[in-house]
């Protein structure tokens, strides 16, 4: 795996963590009594969009196999897995898009030594019959070497973060990938849960040379 991907698992303390699952809990709903877990909760709308969309970053719809880390052929049906759930928390161009924003700021830009948001949107990819790849791509152009990415993942499954050189990183509830933004990856489906969920972070580095960003 290359040295520059930094998988941190605890990320969160028990009382951060806590409180992350207090205002973004997507199971609440009890399946086998068929009723509402906790009413009280506060409401995080999940908007419904291509995973994929660009021309540059195209849906790949490929079977992930964990076992050999190899992407397996696909069909034509496949493209239909290209859609997933999300919430924007903050974009450059908007800052804050979420009542939630300043929640996660708190918890997060301390310990992430962020410098400046970028980004922070939460994706939720419903379960699959496979494990697809949805397609490698970086967040955006990154122009700076302090840029960075970090997935943070909030539930267990079978779901995989996958880069470009053939090595992944499971999703495991608490943990959080690190890597220079630049770096090509692509999320995947889960079979074996409901969906799979996490918070992207794009963000600038805290330089060492705190003086200055340098290019």
């Amino acid at each position: 795996m290359d040295s520059r991907i930094k998988s941190i698992d605890d990320f969160l303390d028990k009382d951060d963590l806590a409180y992350i699952d207090s205002i973004i809990n997507f199971d609440l709903y009890d399946e086998k009594n068929f009723t509402i877990v906790d009413n009280n909760f506060i409401n995080l709308p999940l908007f419904f969009g291509k995973i994929l969309s660009t021309t540059k970053s195209k849906f790949v719809g490929k079977v992930f196999d964990p076992k050999t880390g190899k992407l397996l052929e696909k069909s034509q049906s496949e493209k239909l897995n290209n859609f997933q759930f999300s919430h924007s928390f903050y974009s450059a161009e908007q800052g804050s898009t979420s009542k939630l924003f300043k929640d996660i700021d708190n918890i997060f830009k301390l310990k992430l030594s962020v410098y400046m948001w970028q980004r922070i949107k939460l994706n939720l990819l419903p379960r699959s019959d496979n494990i697809y790849v949805s397609g490698f791509h970086t967040d955006s152009k990154p122009l700076l070497t302090e840029e960075k990415t970090a997935i943070y993942y909030l539930n267990d499954c079978n779901g995989y973060t996958v880069f470009k050189d053939g090595s992944y990183i499971q999703s495991k509830k608490n943990r959080i990938v690190i890597f220079p933004k630049h770096l090509l990856h692509s999320g995947t489906t889960c079979s074996d849960k409901s969906y799979r969920a996490a918070i992207n972070f794009n963000y600038i580095e805290i330089p060492n040379d705190t003086k200055k960003i340098k290019k």
